[in-house]
């Protein structure tokens, strides 16, 4: 049993050190990259991990170097090369991990890099792969692959495009380009896989892949590939990170005011932070909202005449209305007013029910809310037509998300502001 154990002893050992004929042993690590490609005069890091190892003493070499040792068997410390000095740095050396930092690199830099291990024993151990860096100056290529956006939110329904570009060794040329999505172990060309075939374009001289009609299954990350020559590819990573949202009218209610009005916040929300400052519309019974104070992506209510069917959309994609949410004013005990909202959804029916009841030691009452789910949104009106009038909306800075509470701005007084309504002239 004891020679079994043994055995198994030294099988274990054998899978993460093995003894060169030098007499020093190597070590198994894993780097968090085997190939690195830096522009001269810039800096680089090279981390890799490790474990069984108790270090004393550690140092990285370059296996280029070997020339410079006394022995060519025994690696010396980075450190103490002048060609390195103030250049080089070990930000971390542990029993578990490496990192070594170079800065102002040169192209004489470039070559295999591993790590050095002496312990407590005098053991010394060699690492059995390291990285290798390669060092060019301007004009001349790394492997790469950059993106103009790195996270991109788009509206269901309409088109997104997001663009690439690549660069490579000059001494390789490129057979083929394509776009797929982020999925371990498999890069499929997107104008290959049948369920978005028909739906994206690809222009190859600006790298640039355009989706149609989008959906959210669409929202994933997408990478640019290239397949050179020599068969190797290279796609960039991380890709373009793409978010698909739709609109959602969220209602909110206030306190009665002394004058027995109740105040009521429709917001038009997106799970994503649209670009370019979107201009937000509003709709009362599919009819253009003109006359009602609005702020950002936020329409303010305020009287039983403005009971009725409301739905929003961003300028530009007008068509791509949300379901709408009625409003319906009841008035009740004393200066008491319900609110009853009634949201359309895609794909299902449902009721909720949440009221919040009034506080008489304060005299203050609040409007109980009713939400029922009816079935399908309809259409918002086609506003490109309409030639008399210039519907007011308010544009929507980054910083004010769609899903910000719209009770951060319960404070602000909605009656200071309001829509322009303007009559071309006739």
């Amino acid at each position: 049993m004891d020679d079994e154990f043994r055995m198994l002893l030294l099988l274990s050992c054998l899978l993460y050190v093995t003894v060169s004929v030098s007499g020093i042993q190597h070590v198994h690590v894993s780097c968090s990259k085997k190939e690195i490609c830096a522009l001269r005069e810039t800096s680089v890091t090279l981390t890799c991990s490790y474990s069984n190892i108790n270090i004393t003493t550690g140092f990285w070499f370059n296996l280029k170097d070997k020339a410079k040792w006394w022995k060519e068997e025994d690696p010396e410390d980075l450190t103490l090369d002048s060609d390195y000095a103030g250049r080089v740095r070990y930000t971390e050396m542990t029993n578990s991990s490496s990192t070594l930092t170079i800065t102002d690199l040169r192209e004489r830099d470039s070559g295999e890099y591993h790590l050095m291990f002496i312990t407590d024993k005098g053991e010394k151990y060699q690492s059995s792969a390291g990285v290798t860096l390669t060092v060019t100056g301007v004009g001349r290529n790394c492997w790469d692959v950059s993106y103009t956006d790195k996270r991109v939110c788009a509206m269901e329904g309409s088109s997104v495009e997001f663009s690439g570009s690549y660069s490579h060794p000059s001494d390789l040329s490129v057979n083929e380009v394509f776009w797929h999505y982020f999925q371990p172990g498999t890069s499929i060309d997107l104008k290959t896989m049948t369920h978005v075939a028909n739906r994206v374009e690809f222009t190859k001289n600006n790298l640039t892949l355009k989706i149609n009609q989008l959906t959210k299954n669409d929202s994933r990350e997408y990478r640019l590939r290239f397949i050179t020559n020599d068969g190797r590819g290279f796609s960039g990573k991380p890709g373009v990170i793409l978010n698909v949202t739709d609109l959602q009218v969220r209602v909110s209610q206030s306190a009665v005011d002394s004058e027995g009005q109740t105040s009521v916040t429709l917001s038009c929300i997106t799970s994503c932070t649209l670009p370019n400052n979107p201009t937000y519309m509003w709709y009362k019974n599919l009819q253009p909202v003109t006359n009602k104070p609005t702020k950002h992506n936020k329409l303010y209510l305020s009287s039983s005449k403005d009971a009725g069917n409301y739905s929003c959309a961003v300028r530009g994609c007008e068509e791509l209305c949300s379901p709408e949410e009625t409003v319906t004013f009841h008035p009740g005990r004393e200066s008491q007013v319900q609110l009853m909202a009634t949201a359309a959804v895609h794909h299902f029916a449902s009721d909720l029910v949440g009221s919040v009841p009034s506080d008489d030691q304060d005299n203050v009452q609040y409007a109980s809310v009713l939400f029922k789910h009816s079935q399908a949104p309809k259409p918002c009106p086609d506003t490109r037509e309409e030639d008399d009038v210039q519907y007011a909306a308010v544009n929507i800075s980054r910083s004010a998300a769609a899903t910000r509470l719209v009770a951060d701005e319960a404070a602000d007084d909605p009656s200071q502001i309001y829509s322009q309504v303007q009559k071309r002239p006739t």
